[in-house]
């Protein structure tokens, strides 16, 4: 009964003519009124609908392609020497460290900034790097 009613409770906020889907913290998911086709990737993803529709939605309209993103055995990663000036960066890190210079990692709040902050971190440190972090407040910086 409480579900029923935040459905109809997202259906009247969200104005839109299905059903919103509210997350723990209470938004909104907002999904376009026209879908593009995804029935295709519907096996392929053991019939998620959701799932169907944000690989669409991310561009993937091959099965080929979407089971290439999502197969860990077929995903192939691109090579970090292809980031601008990583050549650089390589030299200057290697330079710091052998110079006992100290190294401080500037991070970012969402998930992908702390994560990376934290492996660049771990990584530093097993060469022997003196290293700290920075992470700005998202409330206030």
């Amino acid at each position: 009964v409480a579900g029923a009613s935040l459905t109809a409770s997202a259906k009247l906020v969200s104005g839109a003519s299905s059903p919103a889907v509210i997350s723990a913290s209470g938004k909104f998911w907002k999904e376009p009124d026209q879908e593009a086709d995804h029935s295709h990737l519907l096996e392929l993803v053991e019939n998620s609908t959701i799932l169907a529709k944000l690989l669409v939605r991310r561009g993937f309209s091959k099965v080929e392609d979407a089971l290439a993103f999502l197969s860990p055995e077929k995903y192939t990663a691109t090579s970090p020497m292809e980031l601008p000036d990583v050549d650089k960066a390589i030299v200057r890190i290697v330079q710091a460290i052998a110079e006992k210079q100290h190294i401080t990692v500037y991070g970012d709040y969402d998930v992908d900034g702390v994560t990376g902050t934290s492996v660049l971190l771990t990584v530093l440190r097993k060469l022997g790097a003196s290293v700290d972090f920075y992470i700005p407040n998202r409330a206030t910086e």
